[in-house]
């Protein structure tokens, strides 16, 4: 397969990620404590949740490498980041879809390290990924490569993401969530399809 169509179908892959990120969070139970571990819903939301950041991995690659010179030097900053925070992401989404649940019930403290882990790698997903993200789409909002519109969805989904941590209550941490995670699908799935619907280089219109 040619190199440009497959960057082509790259944007098909953003918006199926997109839409498996927002359905992570529907299906996702109120908290991210061990409650929230033991409801039925835990793993298979976490599970959606990882094969769409997963997608989002490569899909980042097609959504950089169509206009790469355009996004400049932040763009592949941010694109270097977001490649990395996601591969980072995914693992611990995998972990805990996996490993977490099944620890639980028997080594409940172990489970609950797992489920946070150390400091460190928290400041270090959060910063490589969300930072990354916010990075690329702020280049592509500059450069005017994709729609901007989808571009500051991203940005607000990151940031309401990081709001989400901040209320003590549960119920109401996972509303701001959910918005985040809606908003920043929408935007992945919006910028995703502005790539598929592209005209591809050297095509023809009959």
């Amino acid at each position: 397969m040619p190199f440009a169509k497959l960057i082509h179908w790259m944007g098909l892959v953003c918006v199926v990620a997109g839409a498996l990120i927002a359905l992570a969070e529907i299906l996702h139970p109120a908290g991210e404590d061990l409650i929230a571990v033991h409801s039925p819903l835990w793993s298979p939301a976490h599970m959606t949740w990882w094969l769409g950041v997963l997608l989002l991995q490569f899909g980042l690659i097609g959504l950089y490498a169509r206009h790469a010179e355009a996004l400049g030097w932040l763009g592949l900053i941010g694109f270097v980041l977001a490649f990395f925070g996601a591969g980072f992401t995914s693992g611990i989404l995998f972990l805990q879809s996996s490993a977490v649940p099944l620890i639980a019930p028997s080594s409940p403290a172990v489970a609950n390290e797992l489920l946070f882990g150390p400091v460190g790698w928290v400041l270090l997903n959060e910063a490589s990924f969300g930072g990354g993200i916010i990075l690329f789409a702020v280049a592509t909002m500059r450069a005017h490569v994709y729609p901007r519109w989808a571009g500051l969805l991203v940005i607000i989904g990151i940031a309401l993401y990081l709001a989400s941590w901040v209320p003590p209550d549960r119920v109401l941490s996972h509303g701001i969530a959910l918005a985040s995670n809606l908003t920043f699908g929408l935007g992945v799935a919006w910028m995703g399809y502005a790539l598929w619907s592209e005209k591809q280089p050297g095509s023809q219109i009959a």
